[in-house]
C-alpha cells in the first residue's frame, strides 16, 4: 500500500533506494493500518441490498473503493457470490466476487449482464433504471 501512494511521482520512488528501510517499514505499516481500517468499516458498515441477476439473488453492497479486498472478505463471510457496486450518472458499474467453490462464480454474473473477467472476479455495468427494477423489494 505504501508504494501505491507514490504513483505517478518517480522522484518519490528513486528516494526509496537511498532511505532508511526503518523508515519505510514504518511509513507502510502506518498505511497498511489506515487501509485495514478504511476496509473493515467498509465491510461493517455497508448493508446488503439484494439484487436479481438472471435467476440468482445476490448482495449487493455500495462500496466505492477497497472492492477487491471488501468483496473477497464479504464473499467469505457469506459463503457466497457478492456485487459491489457503484452509481455513475445512468449507468452502475458492477463488480462481483466468489471464492473458488462458489456457484454461481463471479464471472457467471457478469456475463448475465453482458460483462466477464475471471473466475472470482469479474464486473459489467447496467442502466441505472435497469439496476432500480432488479433490486428485490420484501
Amino acid at each position: 500500500n505504501f508504494v501505491f501512494t507514490l504513483m505517478n511521482k518517480p522522484e518519490e520512488v528513486l528516494k526509496l533506494f537511498t532511505a532508511s528501510l526503518d523508515g519505510i517499514k514504518r511509513d507502510g505499516g502506518i498505511i497498511s493500518k489506515y487501509s485495514q481500517f478504511m476496509i473493515d468499516d467498509m465491510v461493517q458498515g455497508t448493508e446488503a441490498i439484494m439484487v436479481k441477476v438472471g435467476t440468482h439473488i445476490v448482495p449487493f453492497y455500495n462500496i466505492t473503493s477497497y472492492k477487491s479486498d471488501c468483496g473477497n472478505i464479504l464473499a467469505n463471510t457469506l459463503d457466497k457470490a457478492v456485487g459491489l457496486f457503484t452509481i455513475d450518472g445512468e449507468k452502475v458499474k458492477i463488480s462481483f466476487r466468489c471464492l473458488d467453490k462458489h456457484s454461481p462464480s463471479a464471472s457467471d454474473l457478469a456475463i448475465t449482464l453482458g460483462g466477464g473477467g475471471h473466475h472470482n472476479a469479474a464486473g459489467a455495468a447496467m442502466p441505472l433504471g435497469d439496476f432500480l427494477t432488479s433490486i428485490v423489494r420484501n
